[in-house]
């Protein structure tokens, strides 16, 4: 007897980065009008370790000597790393008769990567010598979709698909840095740069059958349309311990400028077939 539902349970374990995997599968029925699955993975790592790099560069060297240090690390070795990340995935298929199907799907995606940058710690560059530097990238995702198959079977129209569908998405860089100025005051930058997206889709497709002049033809016709709204922010606040000056930037560097799109589109296919 075949059971209404499955479960499957994987691990797996990388020594490269460390990257220890954790994913559980979960999938089950009703027949004959329902199905579900949820998926979830667990991820955990550190940064790649090397095996057969020199710590010296090889042929090419490694600038970690006087008269140019401009790295504090060898050059096998890189910048202290623990990454976390969860992905969820969840879809249900509903029947309920040989006419209609409708999917809904959702999906969460996290990762928060912390890095300890110690490649340049130390090195003096312009009379400015590097202290701690402490970075964050949170990457995050989540998706929502929705769509409705129907074999409408008239004499006009065969089958209809419909889908709506919306995404948000974001990613934020944050950095917390140390620095000796060349008069031997403290500084510290906290440094911001968020990129944010949400995205929303339609699109419908109809398919119509029908014989003309001896030629059978199959029509594919429909819309597309999506808007998305984009959203960048960059900020550093720099603030000298010292004299306790806290002076602000914002877009500096190399910026996007916010935006909105809407597009929207329209197509028509006619397949014939003839002598057949």
């Amino acid at each position: 007897k075949t059971k209404p539902w499955a479960m499957r349970l994987h691990t797996g374990f990388d020594s490269f980065d460390n990257t220890f995997s954790k994913s559980l599968s979960v999938a089950g029925q009703i027949p004959p009008t329902l199905q579900g699955l949820v998926i979830v993975n667990q991820k955990t790592s550190s940064e790649p370790k090397l095996g057969t790099a020199r710590a010296d560069g090889g042929i090419w060297g490694c600038p970690t000597e006087p008269p140019t240090p401009f790295r504090c690390l060898p050059c096998n070795r890189f910048d202290p790393q623990s990454s976390t990340s969860w992905n969820i995935l969840a879809k249900t298929v509903w029947k309920p008769n040989a006419d209609h199907t409708v999917k809904l799907t959702g999906e969460y995606f996290d990762k928060d990567t912390d890095v300890n940058q110690l490649y340049d710690f130390g090195v003096t560059s312009g009379g400015i010598t590097n202290g701690r530097y402490e970075r964050e990238q949170i990457l995050s995702r989540q998706r929502l979709s929705l769509e409705h198959q129907w074999k409408v079977g008239s004499p006009l129209i065969d089958a209809v698909r419909w889908q709506i569908g919306y995404s948000p998405q974001k990613r934020e860089l944050s950095g917390d840095r140390m620095q000796t100025l060349a008069n031997g005051d403290l500084r510290r930058t906290l440094s911001t740069l968020d990129f944010a997206e949400d995205f929303m889709q339609a699109d419908v497709q109809l398919t119509s059958r029908f014989a003309f002049a001896g030629a059978r033809h199959v029509v594919t016709y429909g819309f597309q349309g999506d808007h998305t709204k984009s959203d960048y922010f960059r900020e550093d606040r720099a603030t000298n311990l010292t004299t306790g000056v806290t002076t602000i930037t914002r877009g500096g560097g190399f910026n996007f400028a916010n935006a909105t799109t809407t597009r929207a589109d329209g197509y028509i296919q006619d397949e014939i077939s003839m002598f057949g």
